[in-house]
């Protein structure tokens, strides 16, 4: 979702454009992290394994993801200039985290899943805004340090309702 159909969506909204199905699926396939996933998804249910030095390379490239994300985070971070601007954020941030909570209510009495993956299931329903929508919202064109404030806020907040959740889950 955050390395390509979130962005083809929020670019529509954006751009007050129609929506067409073939314009959807060119975004959506002309961004490489969403490309290298269908086809890592597709040779995986082939049963087709990559020689070792591929993993071995990708494997010490993607040690640098953690690095890169948080320095992303950090050249994006800033408190917002303004009270309606602030605003927007916790705006924003509130209405996630009240559509989690329903969510989890609604999880949490349903018979569906064992009562671990719900539990693991809401965990992940408050895990933190994506560092990747930073960059969807520099594609857009939007508000790039509302989105980082939202980002970096958004960490902060979750780490401590996740740190709740699974205590009291008494994990």
């Amino acid at each position: 979702m955050t390395t390509g159909i979130t962005y083809a969506i929020a670019s529509r909204f954006v751009s007050n454009a129609r929506f067409e199905i073939a314009e959807f699926i060119r975004k959506v396939t002309s961004l490489v992290p969403f490309d290298i996933y269908v086809v890592m998804m597709l040779l995986y249910f082939m049963n087709i394994r990559l020689p070792w030095f591929i993993y071995e390379i990708s494997g010490n490239i993607g040690r640098a993801n953690a690095f890169l994300s948080m320095f992303m985070i950090g050249i994006v971070f800033e408190v917002p200039k303004n009270l309606r601007q602030l605003g927007d954020v916790f705006k924003l941030l509130f209405i996630r985290y009240s559509v989690s909570a329903l969510a989890s209510i609604i999880l949490y009495t349903s018979p569906i899943f064992s009562l671990e993956v719900r539990q693991i299931l809401i965990i992940l329903l408050f895990s933190p805004v994506s560092g990747v929508n930073v960059i969807s919202t520099l594609r857009c064109n939007a508000d790039v340090e509302k989105s980082g404030a939202i980002n970096s806020i958004s960490i902060i907040l979750s780490l401590i309702i996740m740190t709740f959740l699974i205590q009291s889950f008494g994990y």
